[in-house]
Protein backbone atom coordinates (compact mmCIF):
# COMPACT_ATOMS: atom_id res chain seq x y z
CA UNK A 1 0.00 0.00 0.00
CA UNK A 2 1.14 3.64 -0.71
CA UNK A 3 2.12 5.89 1.86
CA UNK A 4 0.12 8.61 2.32
CA UNK A 5 3.33 10.71 2.62
CA UNK A 6 4.59 9.48 -1.81
CA UNK A 7 0.99 11.36 -2.43
CA UNK A 8 2.29 14.67 -0.80
CA UNK A 9 5.61 14.18 -2.12
CA UNK A 10 3.87 13.84 -5.60
CA UNK A 11 1.70 16.98 -5.24
CA UNK A 12 4.39 19.03 -3.92
CA UNK A 13 6.74 18.15 -6.90
CA UNK A 14 3.65 19.58 -9.39
CA UNK A 15 3.42 22.49 -7.93
CA UNK A 16 7.03 22.84 -7.79
CA UNK A 17 7.07 22.02 -11.13
CA UNK A 18 3.98 24.44 -12.16
CA UNK A 19 5.81 27.28 -10.11
CA UNK A 20 9.13 26.64 -11.92
CA UNK A 21 7.27 27.45 -15.67
CA UNK A 22 5.83 30.22 -14.34
CA UNK A 23 8.83 31.87 -13.18
CA UNK A 24 10.80 30.71 -16.15
CA UNK A 25 8.26 31.64 -18.13
CA UNK A 26 7.92 35.63 -17.18
CA UNK A 27 10.90 35.98 -16.87
CA UNK A 28 13.98 34.56 -18.73
CA UNK A 29 12.61 32.40 -21.23
CA UNK A 30 10.00 35.53 -21.47
CA UNK A 31 11.48 37.74 -24.05
CA UNK A 32 13.32 34.72 -26.20
CA UNK A 33 9.77 33.34 -26.71
CA UNK A 34 8.21 36.82 -27.72
CA UNK A 35 11.20 37.74 -29.94
CA UNK A 36 10.92 34.44 -31.58
CA UNK A 37 7.27 34.50 -32.41
CA UNK A 38 7.85 38.57 -33.42
CA UNK A 39 10.11 37.33 -35.68
CA UNK A 40 8.02 34.42 -37.47
CA UNK A 41 5.18 37.08 -37.48
CA UNK A 42 7.16 39.49 -38.99
CA UNK A 43 8.63 36.86 -41.60
CA UNK A 44 5.34 35.46 -42.53
CA UNK A 45 4.01 39.60 -42.98
CA UNK A 46 7.49 40.31 -44.96
CA UNK A 47 6.36 36.93 -47.63
CA UNK A 48 2.62 38.08 -47.47
CA UNK A 49 3.25 41.23 -49.30
CA UNK A 50 6.07 39.58 -51.31
CA UNK A 51 3.11 37.78 -52.51
CA UNK A 52 0.67 40.54 -52.79
CA UNK A 53 3.24 42.52 -54.98
CA UNK A 54 4.16 39.82 -57.35
CA UNK A 55 0.82 39.22 -58.02
CA UNK A 56 -0.08 42.32 -58.77
CA UNK A 57 2.55 42.87 -61.37
CA UNK A 58 1.18 39.87 -63.18
CA UNK A 59 -2.25 40.83 -62.91
CA UNK A 60 -0.72 44.53 -64.32
CA UNK A 61 1.18 42.33 -67.14
CA UNK A 62 -1.94 40.56 -68.28
CA UNK A 63 -3.72 43.34 -68.61
CA UNK A 64 -1.20 44.98 -70.21
CA UNK A 65 -1.15 41.71 -72.52
CA UNK A 66 -4.75 41.41 -73.23
CA UNK A 67 -4.46 45.01 -74.12
CA UNK A 68 -2.04 44.61 -76.88
CA UNK A 69 -3.73 41.47 -78.13
CA UNK A 70 -6.66 43.54 -78.49
CA UNK A 71 -5.05 45.96 -80.76
CA UNK A 72 -3.70 43.10 -82.48
CA UNK A 73 -7.01 41.30 -82.81
CA UNK A 74 -8.46 43.48 -85.83
CA UNK A 75 -5.45 42.54 -87.87
CA UNK A 76 -5.38 38.55 -87.43
CA UNK A 77 -9.08 38.37 -87.72
CA UNK A 78 -10.76 41.08 -89.66
CA UNK A 79 -13.40 39.71 -92.79
CA UNK A 80 -11.81 35.96 -91.53
CA UNK A 81 -15.63 34.93 -91.51
CA UNK A 82 -16.96 37.35 -93.58
CA UNK A 83 -20.48 36.15 -95.06
CA UNK A 84 -20.49 33.42 -92.56
CA UNK A 85 -23.69 32.44 -90.86
CA UNK A 86 -22.92 30.91 -87.49
CA UNK A 87 -25.18 29.48 -85.08
CA UNK A 88 -24.28 29.99 -81.29
CA UNK A 89 -25.37 27.34 -78.99
CA UNK A 90 -25.04 27.94 -75.21
CA UNK A 91 -25.09 24.92 -73.22
CA UNK A 92 -26.54 25.16 -69.28
CA UNK A 93 -23.99 26.64 -67.23
CA UNK A 94 -22.82 28.68 -70.17
CA UNK A 95 -22.11 32.59 -68.57
CA UNK A 96 -24.17 35.63 -70.74
CA UNK A 97 -20.47 36.95 -70.66
CA UNK A 98 -18.98 33.68 -72.25
CA UNK A 99 -22.27 34.20 -74.83
CA UNK A 100 -21.50 37.46 -75.65
CA UNK A 101 -17.81 37.37 -76.37
CA UNK A 102 -18.39 34.61 -78.03
CA UNK A 103 -20.78 36.80 -80.32
CA UNK A 104 -18.87 39.86 -80.49
CA UNK A 105 -15.47 37.95 -81.91
CA UNK A 106 -17.89 35.96 -84.51
CA UNK A 107 -19.14 39.65 -85.27
CA UNK A 108 -15.85 41.43 -85.17
CA UNK A 109 -14.39 38.81 -87.40
CA UNK A 110 -17.00 39.53 -90.24
CA UNK A 111 -19.25 36.88 -89.53
CA UNK A 112 -22.89 36.37 -88.87
CA UNK A 113 -24.73 35.12 -86.17
CA UNK A 114 -27.87 33.68 -87.64
CA UNK A 115 -28.96 32.48 -84.38
CA UNK A 116 -28.08 32.53 -80.79
CA UNK A 117 -30.12 29.05 -78.91
CA UNK A 118 -29.41 28.20 -75.07
CA UNK A 119 -30.15 24.72 -74.27
CA UNK A 120 -32.31 23.97 -70.94
CA UNK A 121 -31.08 21.88 -68.33
CA UNK A 122 -34.83 19.88 -69.31
CA UNK A 123 -33.08 18.19 -72.25
CA UNK A 124 -31.02 16.23 -69.70
CA UNK A 125 -32.73 16.48 -66.57
CA UNK A 126 -33.73 13.30 -64.80
CA UNK A 127 -36.96 14.23 -63.35
CA UNK A 128 -37.97 15.00 -67.27
CA UNK A 129 -37.10 11.49 -68.81
CA UNK A 130 -40.31 10.06 -69.66
CA UNK A 131 -41.09 13.80 -70.75
CA UNK A 132 -38.31 13.66 -73.23
CA UNK A 133 -39.62 10.23 -74.36
CA UNK A 134 -42.99 11.32 -75.25
CA UNK A 135 -41.47 14.83 -77.04
CA UNK A 136 -39.03 12.95 -79.20
CA UNK A 137 -41.80 10.75 -81.07
CA UNK A 138 -44.17 13.76 -81.29
CA UNK A 139 -40.99 15.77 -83.21
CA UNK A 140 -40.12 12.55 -85.33
CA UNK A 141 -42.88 13.22 -87.82
CA UNK A 142 -41.12 16.36 -88.50
CA UNK A 143 -37.79 15.43 -89.26
CA UNK A 144 -36.04 14.96 -92.18
CA UNK A 145 -36.64 12.36 -94.98
CA UNK A 146 -33.90 9.77 -94.99
CA UNK A 147 -32.97 10.94 -90.78
CA UNK A 148 -32.13 7.88 -88.92
CA UNK A 149 -33.50 9.46 -85.65
CA UNK A 150 -34.51 6.53 -83.22
CA UNK A 151 -33.99 7.19 -79.61
CA UNK A 152 -34.48 10.09 -77.98
CA UNK A 153 -31.00 11.83 -77.61
CA UNK A 154 -30.94 11.46 -81.41
CA UNK A 155 -34.21 12.75 -82.31
CA UNK A 156 -33.34 15.71 -80.18
CA UNK A 157 -29.90 16.56 -81.72
CA UNK A 158 -30.97 16.07 -85.33
CA UNK A 159 -34.22 18.45 -84.73
CA UNK A 160 -31.72 21.01 -82.98
CA UNK A 161 -29.31 20.47 -86.60
CA UNK A 162 -32.74 21.04 -88.82
CA UNK A 163 -33.65 23.86 -86.71
CA UNK A 164 -29.87 25.79 -87.26
CA UNK A 165 -28.75 24.49 -90.62
CA UNK A 166 -32.30 23.51 -92.28
CA UNK A 167 -34.31 25.66 -94.97
CA UNK A 168 -36.53 27.76 -92.88
CA UNK A 169 -39.00 27.81 -95.32
CA UNK A 170 -39.83 23.94 -94.91
CA UNK A 171 -42.93 24.34 -92.78
CA UNK A 172 -41.72 21.09 -90.71
CA UNK A 173 -39.00 23.60 -89.53
CA UNK A 174 -40.98 26.24 -88.55
CA UNK A 175 -43.15 23.22 -86.41
CA UNK A 176 -40.19 21.81 -84.90
CA UNK A 177 -38.71 25.53 -83.68
CA UNK A 178 -42.01 26.00 -82.29
CA UNK A 179 -42.42 22.80 -80.71
CA UNK A 180 -38.77 22.78 -79.13
CA UNK A 181 -38.76 26.45 -78.23
CA UNK A 182 -42.64 26.76 -76.90
CA UNK A 183 -43.19 23.34 -74.93
CA UNK A 184 -44.54 23.29 -71.71
CA UNK A 185 -40.64 22.18 -70.78
CA UNK A 186 -38.94 23.58 -72.96
CA UNK A 187 -35.94 21.71 -74.65
CA UNK A 188 -34.32 25.48 -76.08
CA UNK A 189 -34.50 29.30 -75.46
CA UNK A 190 -33.84 31.20 -78.05
CA UNK A 191 -31.89 34.45 -77.68
CA UNK A 192 -32.11 34.73 -81.22
CA UNK A 193 -34.66 33.10 -83.93
CA UNK A 194 -32.64 31.82 -86.78
CA UNK A 195 -32.57 34.11 -89.67
CA UNK A 196 -30.27 31.92 -92.41
CA UNK A 197 -28.97 28.43 -92.68
CA UNK A 198 -25.71 28.39 -90.32
CA UNK A 199 -22.66 27.16 -92.19
CA UNK A 200 -20.97 26.73 -88.47
CA UNK A 201 -22.20 25.62 -85.32
CA UNK A 202 -20.31 27.33 -82.44
CA UNK A 203 -21.38 25.27 -78.67
CA UNK A 204 -20.59 27.61 -75.65
CA UNK A 205 -19.48 25.20 -72.30
CA UNK A 206 -18.87 26.88 -68.46
CA UNK A 207 -16.56 27.12 -66.82
CA UNK A 208 -17.17 24.35 -64.01
CA UNK A 209 -13.80 25.03 -62.24
CA UNK A 210 -14.88 28.42 -60.92
CA UNK A 211 -15.75 28.88 -57.29
CA UNK A 212 -19.16 29.01 -57.74
CA UNK A 213 -19.60 25.77 -59.85
CA UNK A 214 -17.23 24.00 -57.72
CA UNK A 215 -19.54 24.85 -54.64
CA UNK A 216 -22.66 23.97 -56.36
CA UNK A 217 -20.74 20.88 -56.93
CA UNK A 218 -19.98 20.02 -53.48
CA UNK A 219 -23.13 20.58 -52.30
CA UNK A 220 -25.30 18.59 -54.65
CA UNK A 221 -22.81 15.65 -54.56
CA UNK A 222 -25.64 13.37 -54.47
CA UNK A 223 -26.12 14.65 -57.91
CA UNK A 224 -23.28 12.87 -59.52
CA UNK A 225 -24.86 10.59 -61.72
CA UNK A 226 -27.09 13.68 -63.02
CA UNK A 227 -23.70 15.61 -63.77
CA UNK A 228 -22.19 12.52 -65.68
CA UNK A 229 -25.06 11.47 -67.87
CA UNK A 230 -25.40 15.74 -68.58
CA UNK A 231 -21.64 15.22 -69.92
CA UNK A 232 -21.76 11.96 -71.55
CA UNK A 233 -24.83 13.67 -73.25
CA UNK A 234 -23.54 16.89 -74.09
CA UNK A 235 -20.06 15.16 -75.69
CA UNK A 236 -22.82 13.04 -77.67
CA UNK A 237 -24.66 15.85 -79.16
CA UNK A 238 -21.88 17.64 -80.17
CA UNK A 239 -20.23 14.57 -81.83
CA UNK A 240 -23.71 14.27 -83.56
CA UNK A 241 -23.70 17.96 -84.19
CA UNK A 242 -20.15 17.77 -85.88
CA UNK A 243 -21.04 14.77 -88.25
CA UNK A 244 -23.75 16.97 -90.19
CA UNK A 245 -21.93 20.48 -90.12
CA UNK A 246 -18.71 22.45 -89.10
CA UNK A 247 -18.69 22.86 -85.35
CA UNK A 248 -16.51 24.74 -82.89
CA UNK A 249 -17.12 24.77 -79.26
CA UNK A 250 -15.73 27.23 -77.18
CA UNK A 251 -15.28 27.35 -73.25
CA UNK A 252 -12.85 26.21 -70.57
CA UNK A 253 -10.53 23.02 -70.04
CA UNK A 254 -9.03 23.71 -66.66
CA UNK A 255 -10.84 21.01 -64.98
CA UNK A 256 -11.75 17.58 -65.59
CA UNK A 257 -15.24 18.16 -65.09
CA UNK A 258 -15.30 20.92 -68.47
CA UNK A 259 -17.30 19.90 -70.73
CA UNK A 260 -14.22 21.06 -72.79
CA UNK A 261 -11.99 18.51 -71.90
CA UNK A 262 -14.38 15.63 -71.93
CA UNK A 263 -14.58 16.94 -75.63
CA UNK A 264 -11.00 17.12 -76.30
CA UNK A 265 -9.91 13.75 -74.66
CA UNK A 266 -13.14 11.81 -76.70
CA UNK A 267 -11.33 12.77 -79.79
CA UNK A 268 -14.78 14.49 -81.29
CA UNK A 269 -14.40 16.09 -85.42
CA UNK A 270 -15.06 19.17 -83.73
CA UNK A 271 -12.22 22.48 -83.49
CA UNK A 272 -12.44 23.75 -79.91
CA UNK A 273 -11.09 27.11 -77.84
CA UNK A 274 -10.35 27.61 -74.54
CA UNK A 275 -9.56 30.72 -72.07
CA UNK A 276 -12.11 32.74 -73.77
CA UNK A 277 -12.17 34.80 -71.17
CA UNK A 278 -9.11 36.39 -72.58
CA UNK A 279 -7.88 38.86 -75.59
CA UNK A 280 -6.04 35.84 -77.08
CA UNK A 281 -9.03 33.72 -76.29
CA UNK A 282 -11.86 35.69 -77.80
CA UNK A 283 -9.14 35.51 -81.12
CA UNK A 284 -8.95 31.96 -81.20
CA UNK A 285 -12.84 31.67 -81.40
CA UNK A 286 -12.79 33.71 -84.69
CA UNK A 287 -9.08 31.33 -85.96
CA UNK A 288 -10.21 28.21 -84.86
CA UNK A 289 -14.08 28.90 -86.94
CA UNK A 290 -12.07 30.09 -89.68
CA UNK A 291 -9.71 27.00 -89.49
CA UNK A 292 -13.21 24.56 -89.18
CA UNK A 293 -14.82 26.18 -92.30
CA UNK A 294 -11.66 25.37 -94.53
CA UNK A 295 -11.99 21.61 -93.19
CA UNK A 296 -9.06 21.56 -90.57
CA UNK A 297 -9.56 20.87 -86.92
CA UNK A 298 -7.91 22.65 -84.42
CA UNK A 299 -7.71 22.86 -80.66
CA UNK A 300 -6.31 26.54 -79.37
CA UNK A 301 -5.76 27.46 -75.97
CA UNK A 302 -3.30 27.38 -73.16
CA UNK A 303 -5.57 24.64 -71.45
CA UNK A 304 -5.82 20.96 -71.40
CA UNK A 305 -5.61 19.12 -74.71
CA UNK A 306 -4.67 22.62 -76.68
CA UNK A 307 -2.16 22.16 -79.49
CA UNK A 308 -1.61 25.64 -80.08
CA UNK A 309 -1.49 28.51 -78.13
CA UNK A 310 -2.61 30.93 -81.51
CA UNK A 311 -4.49 29.75 -84.36
CA UNK A 312 -3.69 30.10 -87.83
CA UNK A 313 -5.74 32.71 -89.80
CA UNK A 314 -7.91 30.79 -92.99
CA UNK A 315 -9.97 32.93 -95.07
CA UNK A 316 -12.88 31.13 -96.81
CA UNK A 317 -14.62 32.81 -99.46
CA UNK A 318 -18.61 32.53 -99.93
CA UNK A 319 -20.11 29.48 -101.23
CA UNK A 320 -16.62 28.22 -101.60
CA UNK A 321 -17.83 24.58 -101.10
CA UNK A 322 -17.15 24.16 -105.05
CA UNK A 323 -14.25 26.14 -105.89
CA UNK A 324 -14.05 26.83 -109.62
CA UNK A 325 -11.26 25.07 -111.48
CA UNK A 326 -10.08 23.12 -108.54
CA UNK A 327 -8.86 26.83 -107.12
CA UNK A 328 -8.05 26.59 -103.43
CA UNK A 329 -10.78 28.14 -101.06
CA UNK A 330 -8.43 29.55 -98.74
CA UNK A 331 -5.59 31.91 -97.96
CA UNK A 332 -3.62 30.40 -94.69
CA UNK A 333 -0.71 32.25 -92.71
CA UNK A 334 1.46 30.26 -91.04
CA UNK A 335 0.83 29.41 -87.48
CA UNK A 336 1.85 31.71 -85.21
CA UNK A 337 3.38 29.89 -82.17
Amino acid sequence: MIDFRYHIVSLVAVFLALSVGVILGAGPLQNSIGNALTGQVSSLSESNQALKAENTELKTQIQGQDKAWDVAAPALITDALKDTNIAIVAFPGASADDVDTVTSAVQDAGGTVASSVSITPEWTASSQTAFRTTFAEQISAYLPEGSEASDTNTILSTALVQLLTGNLEEENTATLQDLMASADTAMIEFAQEPSAPAQLVLFVAGDLSAPEAQADAQANSDEAAQRDYDMKTYTNLVKFVSGKVPTEVAGYANSPEDLLTAIRSGGIDASTVDSIDTAVGRINVALAASSELANDKVDLGFEAGATLPLGQRAIVTPAAEEAPDGADNTESAPAQE
